[in-house]
């Protein structure tokens, strides 16, 4: 049996560390995805697909009639009884520059972009092109990345890309993200 101290060591090396392993304290599960394409920039579909209680794929795909250097705006927000607040996030920043490694790369960005490269063709190329077909297939969010003090809840995350020449909006997604901190023995056991 381990002593207090060990016990409360660990519990500390979680909570101010836990990018430390690979292992995520949370199961972090997309219940809804909403997107639409602005004006006559192109067309886009999305979907989720459960896969069971605490995994989830997303799929997105679209088409743009124009050429497209991107500005995204990233923003979370949590649910208070019926209502979405933001909370903790609100960045924006210029995508192609962060793509070139030329601009400031958000901790938003980093933990979006790292797990969604294996699933898309989304910021391997900047500009966008028009009549090119991107793609999100069999995304599941990655929540080892997450910060260890985030609480349980309903999370939306909401991804606006403007277009950084006439400073128009193109798109809009939304995941809708139902959050849930595993117990710490499950993580140390697994």
């Amino acid at each position: 049996m381990a002593s207090k101290g060990v016990v409360f060591y660990l519990l500390l090396v979680f909570v101010f560390f836990p990018h430390s392993f690979q292992e995520s304290f949370y199961d972090a599960v997309v219940k809804r995805l909403d997107c639409f394409m602005f004006e006559d920039y192109g067309n886009i579909t999305c979907s989720v697909n459960l896969k069971n209680r605490t995994t989830s794929f997303t799929q997105v795909d679209y088409v743009l009639t124009k050429n497209l250097e991107p500005i995204q705006n990233i923003v979370m927000y949590y649910q208070f009884g019926t209502v979405f607040r933001k909370f903790m996030i609100d960045v924006t920043e210029d995508f192609c520059a962060v793509i070139q490694g030329k601009g400031f790369k958000s901790p938003a960005h980093n933990v979006i972009m790292s797990s969604l490269k294996n699933h898309s063709n989304i910021g391997k190329e900047c500009p966008y092109k028009k009549e090119k077909h991107y793609y999100v297939k069999d995304y599941v969010l990655d929540a080892s990345k997450f910060p260890a003090a985030l609480p349980n809840g309903k999370y939306r995350l909401d991804m606006r890309t403007i277009d950084k020449l006439n400073n128009q909006d193109v798109m809009m997604v939304k995941l809708y993200v139902d959050m849930r901190r595993k117990i710490a023995l499950d993580i140390l056991w697994n």
